[in-house]
Order: structure tokens, then sequence, then C-alpha cells
């Protein structure tokens, strides 16, 4: 074999080998911030009522279970050969059975939403009242079942059993492997990019006659309210579906390939042809990976409302309250303050009478030295409820940049502002820094935290991988 052709084939194996070193852990971070914050959003209240958002949450769950199911197991497997399933076989058809019912849901899920959306943009009002949101519920349940059924034979013939020198979970059936290899791509792959396609027309053909309907006059708000919701819903379900169509095509192409040409013809490939083929196999199975990922991203850059809900989590503070039922004080966002409860006022306990939304201009992310400042002489923690913590734990966290202050007022003299806090119009520099890359902020910060704790799993599960194979090696000398 040429020395040209050698360095070739050596450079795709690299290549391949850092593919799936580094590309499973980025997914696996970004996806997971995306579709928690795809859970929080689609089940606050004002989108919840929607059957295309339930399928969206739907989605956005089985989307999770993709990640932590699927994914991170593969990487284990595929880079540090920890596959504990390739020597028990009950855990081997519990797994493949497990993993297969999500990843084959990843494209389901978007094309329950498109005929529901087809039948909420319909004239026909018969097709209308089957976009509701108990129907969704029970088509999720169904949908997840008959799947769940149909890939119970999975159980039958997938096992556990010795290859070599070494046990595998595998197909060990030439038929049923032949089989499979047509059954998977076209169940989870080739049918539901058809039906998005076919569904994502109509809904299309709908969208544009829509406008003709009449309207009747009573409650025309709300009327257009909810047909603005729609058409957000809409317009985020066919950039989702016209993505997933883009990214799925190439899994497909591979994917039947391999079935037709190496499994079913037995077409054996030159080394040259193996490498390029293992390549190209693994960079189409990580770009279909990618579904799971990329929803949040979809929904943020297409739908106003999508953006509306993250900002409106991502600003509202926590107000101390008593609870008189509990009988306890606690902080509670200031959309969930109901009647029930107490303000703290001059530290007294004050009735609500009653609660109105008033928008004001205020200071961005404010920092005090207490923590808490006060607004209409309402105590309100300084620290939005986004962070998922105690406002106690983030006053905690930011001591730092309080000892700092002191000290500089304490060497400089009190007149000293270290932060130039006596601003009187605008947002101080760093904070409008902040404000505007906001979101680059977040990923960078959710994204080494995600990272970091995989690291650590990695080199946990790396530490116990070397030490059972030195454990092994002493078995068996």
């Amino acid at each position: 074999m040429p020395s040209a052709t050698t360095d070739f084939i050596n450079k795709l194996n690299v290549a391949t080998m850092w593919m799936n070193q580094i590309i499973p852990l980025l997914q696996i971070i970004f996806g997971t911030f995306g579709n928690l914050f795809n859970i929080i959003i689609f089940t606050r209240r004002t989108l919840r009522t929607n059957p295309c958002s339930i399928y969206f949450l739907a989605s956005s769950i089985n989307n999770v279970l993709v990640l932590y199911i699927v994914l991170i197991p593969r990487y284990l497997a595929a880079n540090w050969n920890l596959d504990a399933s390739n020597t028990n076989n009950i855990l081997c058809k519990l797994r493949n059975i497990c993993q297969y019912l999500p990843f084959c849901l990843v494209l389901w899920f978007p094309v329950l939403a498109s005929i529901d959306r087809f039948l909420s943009s319909s004239r026909q009002v018969r097709y209308r009242r089957w976009s509701s949101l108990p129907i969704a519920k029970k088509v999720i349940i169904c949908t997840i079942i008959f799947f769940l059924l149909i890939h119970l034979h999975m159980v039958v013939f997938y096992e556990s059993a010795r290859s070599g020198r070494t046990f595998v979970c595998a197909l060990f059936s030439y038929e049923y492997f032949v089989f499979f290899n047509f059954f998977g791509p076209i169940v989870a792959c080739l049918l539901p990019i058809i039906l998005m396609c076919i569904f994502g027309v109509l809904m299309i053909v709908n969208v544009r006659s829509v406008q003709n309907r009449v309207v009747p006059q009573g409650g025309v708000v709300g009327n257009d309210r909810t047909r603005s919701n729609d058409r957000q819903l809409i317009i985020m379900l066919l950039f989702q579906v016209l993505t997933i169509i883009l990214i799925s095509i190439p899994y497909v192409t591979v994917s039947m390939y391999y079935a037709i040409v190496l499994v079913m013809l037995n077409y054996r490939l030159s080394p040259t042809g193996e490498a390029i083929f293992n390549f190209a196999y693994d960079f189409c199975t990580f770009l279909y990976y990618t579904n799971p990922v990329i929803g949040f991203y979809i929904y943020t850059l297409t739908g106003p409302r999508f953006r509306v809900e993250m900002k409106r989590y991502k600003f509202e503070h926590n107000i101390p309250v008593y609870d008189q039922e509990k009988n306890q004080i606690k902080f509670l966002r200031a959309s969930k303050v109901t009647l029930r409860h107490r303000l703290f006022i001059f530290n007294q306990k004050i009735e609500i009478k009653n609660i109105t939304t008033s928008p004001r201009v205020g200071f961005f992310s404010p920092l005090t030295l207490s923590g808490y400042l006060l607004v209409n002489n309402i105590s309100t923690s300084v620290f939005a409820d986004s962070y998922g913590v105690s406002p106690n734990t983030l006053q905690r966290f930011f001591t730092p940049i309080r000892v700092y202050y002191r000290l500089m007022r304490w060497y400089y003299g009190d007149d000293y502002d270290p932060f130039e806090t006596k601003m009187t119009e605008g947002l101080h520099p760093s904070i409008h820094f902040l404000k505007q890359h906001t979101i680059m902020f977040k990923l960078i910060y959710f994204g080494i935290q995600y990272m970091f704790l995989t690291l650590f799993s990695i080199y946990i599960l790396s530490y116990f991988k070397a030490f059972s194979h030195i454990y092994s090696i002493r078995i068996f000398k």
C-alpha cells in the first residue's frame, strides 16, 4: 500500500477518534442547557395550555433522555470501553430497548407537533377540534406505548455473549441483523422525515389560506392573542422541521447505504474506503444527534413569544413574604405572590389587598450590601429567581465584591466610589456590557459548569477503568 494512502487512512482515523471524543461533550453540555430551559419555559402558564407546546415539552424531556441514556453510554463505550451490558445479558436487553425508544421518538414528536399545527390551522372546524390539550396528552402516551411495543422484538434478539476473547452485547442472528438495519433507519428517520415534509407543506397551505377566515366579533382581543401565539408556534415548528430534515438526511443516506451495500449485498470495502466510511458514518451520526440539542436555540431565534417567556424567567426577583397557611417566611418569585401572603414593610407584616403590574424604568441587576432593596417600601431581594438558588446563598457568593468595596472605602476614604455607583442616569458600563452579552455569559457559565462535571465524571470512570484493568490482569495471571 503506498505511503500516501497509508498516511491518508491514519489521518482519517485520527480525525474520527477526536470527533468521537470532543463532539459528544459539546452536545451534552449545550443540549442539557437548552432542553432544561425548554422544559422551564413550556411549563409556564401562558404556554402549557397550547397543545403544540405540550408536544415541544414532551420532545424536550425525551431529548434529555437521549443525551443521558443514549449519548453518554455511547460515548463511554466508544472512548473508554466502559459498557457493563457486554457481560450482563439482562442489562444488554434493557439497555438497547431503553436507548432505541427515546432515540426513535426524537423525530416523532416534531411530527406530532406538525400534525397538530396542520389541524389547528385548518379551515374545517372538525379538524380544528382535534387540536386540543386532552387529545395531545393522550396522543403522546399512546405514541410512547406504540413505539415501545414495536421495539420489543429487540429484547429477544439482543444478547450478551463471547465474541473472540471478549464479551459483547450485539445481534447474533444474521437474518434479524439484516432486518434491523432496515427497520431502525426507516422507523426512526425516514418515515418521520416524509411525514414532516407532507404536513409541513399542508401547514403552509393552511397558513396562506387562513387570512380569509371570518372571525366572530366577540372576544376579538383574546382571539388575536391566541392566533398570534399559534402563528409563532407554527414559525418555530417550520424552522425546526427544516433544520431536522437538513441534518437528518445524511444519516438516513449513510445508514441505508450500510444496510443495503455492506449488510445485504455483503460488499467489502478497501482499507481506504473503510476509513472514509467510518469517518462519514460517525460524522453523520453526530450530525443527527444534534437534533436533541438545537431545539432551544431555534425557538430563541424564531419565536418572539418564546424569548418573552425566557426574559420573564430571567428577570423576576424574589420577595420575602409570610405564608399564613404554612406559618413560615419564604422567598417567592414576584409573579407568584398572592393575596393570601403578607409583605414585610418596615419589619411589619402587611396584608395584600390588591396586586397590579406596573412597568417602570430602574436599575438593571442592582447589588446592595444587604442583598435587599426597597421598591415602594416593599423589601425585595436584589437577586433574580433564575439563579436557581436561595438569595442567602447568592449573598454569600458575592461576599468578595462586598469585601473589596469595604476595603477600598477604608483605604481611600468614605468619599471614594470603587464602582462609580453615583451615576444619575443610564447603566453602569460593566452592567451595560453584561446586558449586551447576557446570552454569551450564560452559555459560558453553564458550559463551564457542565464541562467540569462531565470531565470530572470521565476522570472518575477512567480511574475505575484502569483499576479494573489492573485487577483483571492480576486475576488472569
